[in-house]
């Protein structure tokens, strides 16, 4: 199997092993294509406990991970001749038949590249893992993450993108709730972080539970972006409510 950086975007976990001899393990979180990156080739973002990576696809020697279906381990090596990338797109434009797997992609993708192109919320990360991270910083922290978020609902979510220019109910479905839960445990992770800096000024110890995902909530928001995209595009009224 040839290297597919967008692939290793929707797994969880990726070991990377790169050319200078270095090894890489973390979570995918999201590619840049070529027509965005300086040097003209897709770039992979790989997440772990030691920070944010980011390798060129030239860099990559292979990519492994665990199929989250099968359960076998995948093994893609690097193609350097850029006619594999060419023709894995030519073949994903082709497919049309389900926007939804492509959309998800591109709205995580959208969203991350926002963030770790951000130099502000590049210093508030770093003050979450050093647990230095205030609630007024926290609070500003989420803020910004929100409207990130509402962006790139936004941007991937339009009349330009959608089928018929119309957010219909299943790929709302199938596109939006894993995102929604991302961000919110984004959210709770920098709540967590002020928490535990406020314990230790005080001396104590406290265990941090987190609230159950609001699906409830989530389906509303579901609802309205639906029914408004819909009005948009003159599939309903408001008196048909």
């Amino acid at each position: 199997m040839k290297l597919n950086l967008w692939a290793t975007v929707v797994q969880n976990e990726i070991t990377a092993y790169l050319k200078d001899g270095s090894v890489c393990t973390g979570s995918a979180i999201v590619c840049n294509d070529i027509d965005e990156t300086e040097r003209g080739e897709r770039l992979l973002y790989i997440e772990n406990d030691d920070g944010l990576w980011a390798y060129y696809e030239s860099e990559f020697e292979r990519i492994e991970y665990v199929d989250c279906a099968t359960g076998e381990t995948v093994v893609m090596v690097a193609d350097n001749s850029g006619e594999n990338s060419k023709k894995e797109t030519e073949v994903s434009n082709s497919e049309k038949d389900d926007v939804s797997p492509k959309l998800k992609m591109n709205l995580m993708n959208e969203f991350w590249t926002s963030i770790v192109r951000d130099p502000q919320l590049e210093a508030y990360w770093e003050k979450k893992e050093n647990l230095e991270l205030t609630q007024e910083e926290g609070w500003k922290y989420i803020d910004r993450l929100s409207d990130f978020a509402v962006d790139a609902l936004q941007k991937t979510l339009n009349t330009e993108t959608l089928p018929d220019g119309i957010l219909y109910w299943n790929i709302a479905q199938a596109v939006i709730p894993d995102f929604l839960r991302e961000v919110s445990d984004m959210i709770y992770e920098i709540q967590v972080a002020t928490w535990k800096k406020e314990d230790l000024e005080m001396g104590i110890n406290a265990g941090f539970q987190q609230a159950p995902f609001n699906e409830e909530k989530m389906q509303s928001i579901i609802n309205m972006m639906v029914n408004n995209s819909m009005k948009n595009a003159g599939v309903v009224d408001d008196e048909a409510e």
